[in-house]
């Protein structure tokens, strides 16, 4: 889904226009944006935090070329999804990927990570 997508949807859902929620979304976009960059970070219950977190410097290749390339220590926006979340996503997919994997009718039991 792009961001038109869900400006268009969620106009239709409450009842706004789309300049509206799009103003709406731009504003929170550069909220979490803001506080990112300054290192903090923005946890939205229920559905997950957005933080930044240091990776640390590693040798890596350059595909093309084949040429090893030093990295170093950098830090990048993450996301991290609560559980309630990520356990949603996984029960909504559940047929699929046990169809991907092969498999059919498993219990409830069965671990799809």
């Amino acid at each position: 889904m792009t961001k038109t997508e869900l400006v268009r949807i969620l106009a239709e859902q409450i009842g706004l226009t789309v300049e509206e929620v799009e103003r709406v979304i731009d504003g929170a976009i550069a909220i979490i944006m803001d506080s990112l960059k300054k290192g903090d970070y923005v946890q939205i219950r229920g559905f997950g935090t957005f933080r930044v977190v240091k990776r640390k410097a590693r040798i890596a290749r350059n595909p093309k070329k084949g040429e090893i390339v030093p990295l170093d220590d950098r830090y990048v926006p993450d996301f991290k999804p609560t559980r309630e979340f990520k356990q949603m996503v996984i029960e909504s997919l559940r047929d699929k990927i046990l169809e991907e994997k092969g498999i059919k009718n498993q219990g409830e039991g069965e671990s799809l990570n």
